[in-house]
């Protein structure tokens, strides 16, 4: 971008808006896919086998030494603070990373690129 003209500001500009576009469609896309995961387990039954010890009829009665199970069904409750917040640490993520970035790329000389191209 040097060796054709553009300045730093333009450089990180450019830069930034690529950025941004990227890590908020990235962000909206793992929130998505984390959602339907959470969505996904809501489907599942665990089935907790209770030990002979804890059930309610002792083992040497009758009917006693049926297993008893404990079915269990998973829930998700999605915070609205919890995907806001993780949508705002990947836009400081994000945001950090070009700041790096663009640093490191304006300081380059144009004939050094060129140099090994």
């Amino acid at each position: 971008m040097k060796t054709v003209g553009w300045t730093g500001r333009q450089i990180t500009r450019q830069l930034g808006m690529e950025t941004a576009v990227l890590v908020t469609a990235g962000a909206l896309l793992g929130i998505a896919l984390g959602l339907l995961g959470g969505w996904l387990a809501t489907l599942t039954t665990i089935s907790i086998p209770i030990p002979w010890d804890m059930a309610p009829r002792p083992h040497f009665l009758p009917g006693g030494e049926e297993q008893l199970t404990r079915v269990v069904h998973l829930t998700m409750q999605p915070s609205l603070r919890l995907l806001i917040g993780s949508v705002i640490a990947a836009l400081l993520i994000g945001v950090a990373g070009v700041w790096t970035a663009a640093r490191a790329i304006t300081r380059l000389k144009p004939s050094e690129v060129l140099r090994y191209e």
